[in-house]
């Protein structure tokens, strides 16, 4: 919600989510300045968190050791950050990149994984063409990660079940909705069990149907909300009181903030 596509309506468009029944909101970093946006923004509602991390996108520029230094500090500086992220892969559409690409992300992961570990923090991974790898970063951890979130899963079913066995949650977002190449990530929606299940926007990008290609926004939640539970054949109720009880736990959040 710090992002400029919301500067015009922000306090609009956060209303709007909460005569939905948004009853919280994760702003989610995805680098340093984002990741200070995020907080200052979280800093203003009672209803906010957010979380401080730095996207693959930024590691070829990025000096690991200082950037988590600053992450580190602002993690521990405001209560309001919940967790770190969004960090991980991404190999493109390709799945291919450059070896020295591939590097400078790897390193800036494993120092976020890291982070993570030594705050006791819940880590939110962004993976793109990169499940094998990801789930082995999970995997060669050192010590046991607080909780983990695969942010805006699109891989299938064998991907989600190795997340899975890891102790993963999986977060459904609007691609879910799109009515095509969507069979796989619906697949793994339909069988990931309630209780690691979570569903999310990814606002202001990958609106659901019927709000493809438009700006997307947190009140468009329930969209997706529902497509997931018609799939399972379960009702929006359910599915809604089990993801925000679930997302509540990962974050440690009391119904009341």
């Amino acid at each position: 919600m710090y992002f400029p596509e919301f500067d015009q309506d922000r306090i609009e468009t956060i209303e709007r989510a909460r005569k939905t029944g948004v009853s919280f909101f994760v702003q989610v970093g995805a680098s340093l300045n984002d990741s200070r946006q995020a907080v200052e923004l979280a800093n203003q509602y009672d209803d906010m968190v957010a979380s401080a991390g730095i996207h693959p996108h930024c590691a070829e520029n990025a000096d690991v050791d200082a950037d988590i230094a600053e992450l580190k500090k602002l993690a521990l500086d405001n209560k309001k950050v919940k967790a770190i992220g969004e960090c991980g892969l991404d190999f493109g559409k390709s799945g291919e990149i450059e070896d020295n690409e591939k590097k400078a992300q790897i390193a800036l992961f494993e120092a976020q994984i890291v982070l993570a570990q030594e705050l006791n923090l819940p880590l939110i991974i962004h993976c793109r063409n990169a499940h094998r790898e990801t789930a082995q970063k999970i995997q060669d951890a050192s010590s046991k990660l607080q909780a983990v979130i695969i942010h805006c899963f699109t891989g299938n079913w064998d991907d989600a079940k190795r997340y899975l066995e890891l102790g993963c949650y999986i977060s459904f977002s609007g691609i879910a909705t799109f009515k095509k190449k969507a069979d796989r990530i619906r697949e793994a929606a339909v069988k990931t069990p309630l209780d690691r299940l979570l569903i999310e926007t990814d606002a202001p990008y990958l609106a659901p149907e019927p709000h493809r290609g438009k700006r997307n926004e947190p009140a468009f939640v329930r969209y997706i909300i529902q497509l997931i539970a018609d799939l399972r054949g379960i009702s929006f109720e359910e599915l809604e009181k089990a993801t925000d009880q679930n997302a509540r736990n990962i974050f440690k959040i009391k119904k009341s903030l």
